[in-house]
């Protein structure tokens, strides 16, 4: 599965493109999150970190690590300042396309500390600099990323939860497969 780049992320969806106001955003986003946290929970630390058979496949911990990565970088060029130790595990999470052995790899407790924090940065200083790009980019990226984290899930045998995010604004792409992946669609001004 390939992924976008968190450069093209931000630079494809700029700000005149939004028809969303950054409060929506901001909503859309906390739905975002939800929804892959609800994917997130009970998982042992095994199954966080199994890496499926499929040639290019990575685990559930390398998808999380990924987008809190992707939301640290996607913050820094909105004016988001991080603390350097967020830095740590740049190398492991910067890309989706290697797979890290599970024994390489954070502890699950220490990858969702990881996630969390940088969300919780991300959180308080967007609201000062109201990046719209930056919130679109994210949303979508996760939704990406959660629709893979479904699969392995599927893979695992979980319950995966309610396909629809809890969203009027998200709508259904169009995929190869049965797993939905859902966004929230560019509209021109």
């Amino acid at each position: 599965m390939e992924f976008v780049k968190t450069e093209e992320l931000y630079q494809e969806n700029e700000a005149d493109q939004m028809m969303y106001d950054f409060p929506d955003l901001l909503e859309e986003f906390k739905i975002c999150r939800d929804y892959l946290g609800a994917h997130l929970i009970n998982l042992s630390e095994d199954e966080f970190h199994w890496v499926p058979d499929e040639l290019g496949a990575v685990s559930i911990a390398q998808h999380v690590g990924h987008v809190g990565f992707t939301e640290k970088e996607l913050g820094k060029k909105a004016e988001v300042v991080f603390s350097f130790r967020l830095d740590i595990h740049d190398d492991i999470f910067s890309e989706t396309d290697a797979c890290i052995r599970p024994q390489d790899l954070p502890t699950q407790s220490e990858i969702m500390d990881y996630l969390h924090q940088i969300h919780q940065t991300f959180m308080d200083d967007i609201r000062f600099s109201k990046k719209q790009e930056a919130l679109f980019a994210l949303i979508n990226h996760t939704y990406e990323h959660t629709r893979a984290i479904r699969h392995i899930l599927t893979d695992l045998g979980h319950e995966v939860p309610e396909h629809q995010p809890p969203s009027n604004r998200v709508r259904e792409k169009e995929s190869d497969d049965e797993t939905p992946l859902y966004c929230l669609p560019v509209y021109a001004n």
